[in-house]
């Protein structure tokens, strides 16, 4: 499949990007074309990853044509007017998080789609790691029982916290903000282990502080306003007394607490966002801890509020008094 790229900041290009990866899967996708409004940023990933067209500006790639869908990496806010475009002109689309802003924005892309055949991905992607699949699998099988309330933390310092490569201010204008960052993280994940949609959804947003100032790189000292939400929690409402609280903001400096924790009647499940083996241990069996899915990563833990004072551990994973230390979050502070 040729496929060109909108946008050609960090995501397009830092190591762990679009461009330096696409080289694992050469049979499947080809860039033909890429465009950024810095002329000298197309122009670059242009040559820096072989490819033949850089433009300047959506339509006049869209003019030129040569591929079959659009990698869609442009600032949140422009996400839906731009995507819109790339299906209006017959393209497949993948972009990146959140799909839109609005509600109208998300339906119009839904229905362009549908009216030409196409194709829409939206990051992220986290649906489809082993580990998350591995846990609506045994949520499903009952493994720790009826599920009763879930938390879910996807914050962060925000970009403005340390050394950004860029100028980061414009994360935290109206129409940006952690809820559209980061917070989408939590949803997808909630939603899709949990596999139900929410009935209700309640929410508290505000502004912690008017400006932020950045402290190191490359625009260290810039001061911006700050018009978006940088502080947000929102509650959903499963229905069946099943109950989650989101936290998405640019405020959390360092934290201990799992990623991801889903209490039930017979045992919990917590996530990590690190890389290590699942365990399980279950009050209707002999309250040891067991492997789960050996070589899938992730802290996905299963523990019983029951289990007796002499459980036994057979798993591989790390033992969790490794979390109990002190560590320095950012220089000159701790947690």
């Amino acid at each position: 499949m040729k496929i060109a790229v909108l946008g050609a900041g960090n995501i397009a290009i830092q190591p762990n990007g679009v461009l330096p990866n696409l080289h694992h899967i050469p049979d499947k996708a080809v860039v033909t074309a890429v465009a950024d409004p810095v002329e000298e940023k197309a122009k670059d990933a242009a040559a820096r990853f072989g490819i033949p067209k850089a433009f300047t500006n959506l339509d006049d790639m869209l003019d030129y044509g040569d591929f079959d869908a659009v990698v869609n990496l442009t600032p949140i806010p422009v996400h839906g007017e731009t995507s819109l475009k790339i299906l209006q002109a017959g393209k497949h689309l993948t972009t990146e998080k959140p799909v839109a802003v609005t509600i109208d924005e998300a339906d119009a892309l839904a229905e362009a789609a549908d009216a030409k055949g196409l194709t829409v991905v939206c990051a992220p992607p986290n649906m489809l790691y082993p580990t998350r699949r591995e846990a609506r699998r045994l949520l499903a099988a009952n493994t720790i029982g009826q599920v009763c309330f879930v938390r879910h933390r996807s914050s962060g310092p925000g970009p403005a916290a340390g050394a950004w490569p860029t100028d980061p201010s414009w994360f935290y204008q109206k129409g940006s903000g952690p809820m559209f960052d980061i917070g989408v993280y939590s949803m997808h994940e909630v939603l899709g282990i949990l596999n139900r949609p929410a009935k209700r959804v309640f929410g508290f947003f505000g502004i912690t502080e008017a400006t932020r100032t950045v402290p190191s790189g490359p625009v260290a000292g810039l001061t911006f306003p700050v018009t978006a939400n940088d502080n947000n929690l929102v509650l959903l409402d499963f229905g069946d007394s099943v109950f989650c609280v989101i936290d998405g903001t640019y405020n959390v400096w360092a934290a201990k607490s799992p990623r991801m924790e889903i209490f039930g009647r017979e045992g919990c499940s917590t996530c990590g966002a690190t890389s290590t083996r699942p365990r399980v241990s279950s009050s209707r069996s002999t309250g040891s801890t067991t492997s789960v899915a050996p070589g899938v990563g992730s802290m996905w833990t299963f523990a019983t509020s029951s289990l007796p004072s002499s459980t036994s551990t057979t798993s591989s994973a790390p033992s969790s008094s490794s979390t109990s230390s002190t560590w320095s979050a950012a220089p000159g502070r701790t947690s």
